[in-house]
């Protein structure tokens, strides 16, 4: 079981890396998305039961949210585009934890000037959106490593300021991408709908019974949980 609480845990963390802070402008309504992971040496039963994973984006205006689910664990993320405002909920097997994320580390993350876009010719059709393909890269500014992403993308749902600093500068909405955080980790979202629909502004409040804690502080936490090594 410890295996699978880690593979859980560093998902999660991906996940975090990849926190959007969306901004559309007429748009509003909810974007399903399907998820195909694959991670090296994954437990076969782990790979079985993260088939199950899915995704799903609500938006009004400068409000976003986004809850990604897993069999092992669950993933919120609720952001404010205008307030520059983000929060990370974690629940690992019934444990909730809170990641708040300061609005000067959001201005500092969406003012790196370091995504590149290259326009590409293949498009297709997702969720019933004719996509167009590019690449982006971003580098970590830390540790200056490039990463690629490759994303099929709709002008048909209208934005203002981009996607999060990793779709920085994209010239539509994101409904299918992949990511390789890693050598060993490939992640594939891909819409299956998308809704217009009115959405309560109370989608958006952020929940109470969480942990305030830090991506830091909780890595320790989950270290020292996980120290033994059992199964």
């Amino acid at each position: 079981m410890n295996k699978l609480l880690k593979l859980a845990f560093s998902f999660t963390i991906l996940l975090f890396a990849f926190q959007t802070y969306a901004q559309t402008g007429n748009f509003e309504g909810t974007v399903e998305y399907s998820m195909d992971i694959d991670m090296k040496n994954m437990p076969p039963e782990a790979a079985a039961m993260m088939k199950s994973s899915s995704m799903v984006t609500k938006i009004k205006n400068e409000h976003s949210r986004t809850e990604t689910k897993t069999p092992m664990s669950s993933t919120i993320s609720i952001t404010n585009n205008k307030e520059h405002t983000g929060f990370t909920l974690l629940d690992m097997m019934g444990t909730k934890y809170m990641i708040k994320t300061k609005p000067e580390e959001i201005k500092k993350d969406q003012a790196r000037p370091d995504v590149k876009i290259k326009e590409l010719a293949e498009t297709k059709t997702i969720a019933g959106y004719k996509c167009k393909k590019a690449e982006i890269t971003v580098a970590d500014p830390e540790t200056k490593r490039e990463y690629t992403t490759t994303v099929f993308y709709t002008a048909d749902i209208p934005y203002d300021k981009g996607y999060g600093n990793n779709f920085k500068g994209l010239k539509g909405f994101p409904l299918e991408y992949s990511i390789s955080p890693d050598a060993g980790t490939q992640m594939k979202f891909t819409a299956v709908s998308v809704t217009k629909e009115k959405l309560d502004d109370t989608i958006f409040a952020v929940p109470t019974g969480y942990k305030e804690t830090t991506t830091e502080d909780l890595q320790k936490e989950m270290m020292k949980n996980f120290g033994g090594g059992g199964q």
